[in-house]
């Protein structure tokens, strides 16, 4: 599939390496996994892998973003730290989905943990420690993620609506500079 697209469209699906497609016009969103070409000049993109998406932005209910690399996640099963490397794929107000070398065999839908999470607002580490529970698993070739529901208390969400409103600020931030080469 071939898009006419906009240049700031154009590094996001760069850099995304994926996309969405979603319209009016469409009675379900289509996910492209793959791009094969990226032409400035045309102002085109040629995506491939193209499937329909059960799920799509446009529909959730909260606002999911990619972390600022600086973040730190522990996780706790029992009380007990699992020693894994894991890293924030994305996060929300109400759920992370977190990325895994290798999944724990003990962690399962519908598991309770604690997850705790050091994240960069502002230059300052900000620090949320909550319980989740595990909502969905996803196995990739090279690595595993898992998605918690956050059950944050009115401090932490406050907390977590800072990071989220100054992380999507950032991630303008990064766009317009982009746009701006």
């Amino acid at each position: 599939v071939s898009l006419k697209t906009d240049f700031l469209q154009q590094k996001a699906i760069q850099i995304e390496g994926k996309s969405l497609i979603s319209s009016e016009v469409l009675p379900y969103t289509i996910a492209c996994n793959k791009v094969s070409n990226i032409s400035y000049e045309k102002r085109t993109v040629e995506l491939e892998n193209i499937h329909i998406s059960q799920t799509s932005p446009a529909t959730r209910k909260t606002i999911r973003l990619e972390p600022d690399s600086k973040h730190n996640v522990a996780i706790f099963i029992n009380e007990k730290k699992i020693p894994v490397d894991i890293k924030i794929v994305d996060i929300s107000f109400d759920s992370v989905q977190l990325k895994f070398d290798n999944v724990p065999a003990n962690l399962h839908k519908n598991d309770k943990v604690v997850i705790d999470m050091t994240l960069t607002c502002e230059d300052k580490p900000l620090i949320i420690s909550t319980e989740a529970t595990v909502v969905k698993e996803a196995e990739q070739e090279h690595d595993s993620s898992i998605t918690f529901v956050l059950n944050l208390n009115p401090k932490k969400k406050e907390l977590m609506l800072k990071y989220i409103s100054a992380r999507q600020i950032e991630i303008i931030k990064e766009f317009k500079a982009l746009k701006d080469k």
